[in-house]
């Protein structure tokens, strides 16, 4: 059913990497997932939080329009691993604990 994935957490590896679907153009056909070396434009912005509902944290990167390629680590594994899970059209909210942003 089309837009049964919007405004669920959905666990991507436990629950220390969550992501939540918050609109999803249903103009656009389902894509399929990314695969190793597929190349994705993606806008982000990303913010520090205390909890997956804290959207008001500080910025510490964003980009519009920012070409990744899958596998090359362009991105924290938290992201490249969140858009392998989205389809095209997707917006989304991403929670990572550190161990798969930038922190140890």
């Amino acid at each position: 059913m089309e837009g049964e994935r919007v405004g669920k957490w959905m666990n991507l590896m436990g629950s220390d990497l969550q992501l939540k679907v918050i609109s999803q153009d249903l103009s656009i056909e389902k894509s399929q997932p990314c695969e190793h070396e597929d190349a994705v434009y993606i806008d982000f912005t990303g913010r520090r939080a205390t909890d997956r509902d804290d959207t008001k944290g500080s910025i510490f990167q964003e980009a519009n329009n920012w070409l990744i390629v899958i596998g090359d680590k362009d991105v924290t594994p938290a992201l490249e691993l969140a858009v392998r899970f989205m389809e095209e059209g997707e917006t989304g909210l991403v929670f990572s604990k550190s161990k798969f942003a930038y922190g140890a």
